[in-house]
Parts: structure tokens; C-alpha cells; sequence
């Protein structure tokens, strides 16, 4: 999916783009942000790369998006893949964790 608005482009996250959304997320969150339960519940997981999106205004990257799969105790309760809620059985083989 990509979608184009005027000099504005909405696109699927790319390897190429992970040093901007890391410079990006430094400039609006600052360092204090890895102290948050959100970051700690990250740590080790990678995101769900199908559901990454960033924004880019002429070259210039304005925003991300990006989406974790979750985990509750010990068993996999859901995870969002591809604009779906999935059983915990289908889910449980895409945990990274």
C-alpha cells in the first residue's frame, strides 16, 4: 500500500528507514522514553513488520507507525496482522517471544 497526497507519501516501512524513525523518535520522545512500561514490554520483540508505516513529506521523514505483537502471561491472547484480529492459536506461531 501506498498512497501518495500532494508531496506526501504513506508506505510500508522499509530497512532503509530505520535510522530516521530512530532519529525521529529521539527528537520527539527524548532518552527518558526507555524508561517507559511500553519499552520494556518491547525489549527483545521485533515489531510486526506488515503493519510499519512511515510518512514521508519530499524526502523527509514525518512520522512512523509502528505495531508489537502482544503477549499476555504465559500463552499468546492475539496479535493485529494485516488489519485482522487473529486467534491465539494462529497467532501463537508468529511470537517472536
Amino acid at each position: 500500500m501506498v498512497e501518495k497526497s500532494h508531496d506526501w507519501e504513506i508506505r510500508p516501512e522499509r530497512a532503509e528507514d530505520e535510522a530516521r524513525i530512530a532519529a525521529l523518535t529521539e527528537a520527539g520522545f527524548g532518552p527518558g522514553r526507555y524508561a517507559k512500561s511500553a519499552y520494556r514490554l518491547r525489549e527483545g520483540v521485533a515489531p510486526a513488520a506488515s503493519l510499519n508505516f512511515v510518512a514521508v513529506e519530499n524526502g523527509i521523514l514525518r512520522g512512523s507507525v509502528r505495531f508489537w505483537p502482544i503477549k499476555v502471561g504465559a500463552e499468546m491472547r492475539c496479535c493485529w496482522d494485516r488489519w485482522r484480529w487473529k486467534a491465539p492459536s494462529a497467532a501463537a506461531a508468529s511470537v517472536s517471544r
